[in-house]
């Protein structure tokens, strides 16, 4: 089948411009535009357990992959929130020294691409598993993580779990 060329029907450019809104006219007008926000949105962490986060890590990533940058920038939760619930009691026990880790960006970005491997070294949690009691590959040893700001060596006996 031979083929025909298309036929345009219509011009590329059109002859007068698009209208355009006068932006800084509307400047005292009660309707004005609200930028949307790019990127992505990063899930609040109340601000005193940011605090007491970067108290704990020092300011250096509490992963330490290879290649790691060192400059923790970013609260990594080890349960992920659409697990435990982002609302009410379930926010307040998912935003927990146990449940964070502080990580570079390089490092937190590995932990989502790689789920497997981080599951495996406790940098990610399973729904139902308790941030308290499953070590976490700490800066290259295994570790625990409590409520306290604490980082354990030996597993929590069950009052501090709790």
């Amino acid at each position: 089948m031979k083929r025909s060329p298309l036929e345009r029907r219509t011009l590329l450019t059109s002859s007068t411009p698009l209208p355009r809104s006068n932006l800084a006219a509307n400047q005292g007008s009660h309707h004005q535009r609200v930028p949307k926000p790019r990127g992505r949105v990063k899930p609040a962490v109340p601000a005193r357990i940011l605090v007491a986060l970067v108290a704990r890590s020092g300011g250096v990533c509490e992963i330490l992959l290879p290649g790691c940058n060192r400059v923790a920038t970013d609260p990594a939760h080890r349960l992920k929130q659409g697990m435990g619930g982002r609302k009410g009691d379930a926010k307040t026990a998912h935003d927990v020294l146990s449940n964070l880790l502080h990580a570079c960006r390089r490092c937190h970005s590995y932990c989502h691409s790689n789920p497997a491997a981080s599951y495996a070294h406790g940098w990610m949690l399973r729904e139902g598993n308790n941030p308290l009691t499953e070590p976490a590959l700490y800066r290259g040893q295994s570790r625990w993580l409590t409520d306290d700001g604490l980082v354990l060596t030996t597993p929590p006996t069950a009052e501090e779990a709790l």
